[in-house]
């Protein structure tokens, strides 16, 4: 959606500045539109550093209504300045998903620029109808050409002009209250066609989340399956409902051959694990980090080889691999392409031991220990993948 990319000038001014002060959002959205966590979320991939005011604390607000309005959407955001003036703008759509990323960029914006900068370039809004001629034009709420020119300036005397006498007055569409002024960040004003739409108080916590996802392959060491570091491959796939994370890889270590008191060996896993990640933490873009729970399930397989006269005979074994565990992945998004770098911990469940038996005439049998699962075993892994 164009609007949700808003104009250039404005992408080009003060994108980059520091943030002045912490603000708290307030969010209200619609029930088939991404709730509170996801417009956060994607608030927080396009602003850098420590932006969001914690409860209780005296912090400049921004209220982001989401309505439905006919057939589309329209997001408008609400703020006061340094002045005191309540500022207002608006991103309209098809498509709810379109219209909260737009104006998640909008409320990005604003947080990083200097309001009275920021409402030099921008268009004021006013609550007077469009033109009769063109209330339902889909170009005229978002068309270059819209904003007041010199022949047509945008003051509050226009809409008492005789043209556009003859049209309804109407109101922009989801207002939260307070005087319209010039806003804040450079989008359509909100207007509506005649149509009430419908009342965004209705929209709780339990809209519907934002959907996306990734695939992708990691590669990396694990320790606690063998007498030394062994290192494997998996593929992984990770389901993100909002700031939560849903994931499910499969993989496989091995050690190779080694050589552990005096018996040659190997050890072998292959397990899948799940994992949920309850929220992502948004850093310094593109950067997020993942905390999450995991579980893995699979087999761990050791075998010992022939080497006469130590070990005339080799055998192998095999035993369940239960752990329970927890993880932080560091993730970067640079448009499809994602990469990941992530740290474990995993508490094997059973801790079965691996180890050779010696016979002899004359003398009662003995056992060499060869390796016994570790009650905690670490594990490191990169990878990389595509969203969707």
């Amino acid at each position: 959606m164009a609007l949700a990319w808003l104009d250039a000038p404005l992408a080009r001014a003060q994108v980059d500045a520091p943030t002045a002060e912490k603000v708290r959002l307030e969010y209200r959205g619609l029930a088939e539109c991404p709730d509170a966590a996801a417009f956060r979320a994607a608030v927080a991939r396009r602003v850098a550093g420590d932006w969001e005011a914690p409860a209780g604390e005296l912090a400049r607000r921004m209220d982001i209504v989401v309505s439905r309005v006919g057939d589309g959407y329209v997001a408008t955001i609400e703020l006061l300045d340094a002045q005191g003036r309540r500022l207002r703008r608006a991103v309209r759509g098809s498509d709810c998903r379109d219209v909260v990323n737009g104006i998640a960029l909008v409320t990005a914006l604003a947080i990083e620029a200097r309001l009275d900068e920021v409402v030099d370039s921008s268009e004021p809004v006013t609550a007077a109808a469009p033109p009769p001629q063109s209330p339902a034009s889909p170009q005229s709420p978002a068309s270059p050409q819209s904003p007041a020119s010199p022949q047509s300036p945008a003051s509050p005397q226009s809409p008492a002009s005789p043209q556009s006498s003859p049209a309804p007055a109407t109101r922009p569409t989801a207002r939260v209250g307070g005087p319209t002024a010039a806003a804040p960040v450079r989008v359509a004003p909100a207007t509506s066609s005649g149509q009430r739409s419908e009342d965004p108080a209705s929209a709780g916590p339990e809209a519907s989340a934002l959907l996306g996802g990734r695939v992708g392959v990691r590669g990396g060491v694990v320790t606690g399956i063998a007498p030394r570091v062994a290192p494997g491959v998996g593929i992984a796939g990770m389901l993100e409902v909002g700031a939560a994370r849903f994931g499910l890889s499969f993989f496989g270590f091995s050690s190779g051959r080694v050589m552990e008191s005096g018996v040659e060996a190997r050890f072998d896993l292959l397990a899948s694990r799940v994992e949920g990640c309850p929220i992502a933490f948004g850093l310094a873009r593109p950067l997020s980090l993942e905390p999450c729970v995991s579980f893995e399930a699979g087999v761990l397989r050791g075998r010992g080889y022939a080497d006469p006269p130590t070990v005339e005979e080799g055998q192998s074994g095999r035993v369940p691999w239960l752990a329970p565990g927890a993880l932080v992945r560091l993730v970067g998004s640079f448009g499809v392409l994602v990469v990941e770098l992530e740290g474990a911990v995993r508490l094997p469940l059973q801790r079965q031991e691996f180890y050779v038996r010696s016979e002899s005439e004359g003398a009662e049998a003995s056992e060499t220990s060869v390796h016994q699962v570790p009650a905690t075993s670490f594990a490191v892994l990169a990878g990389f993948g595509l969203s969707f």
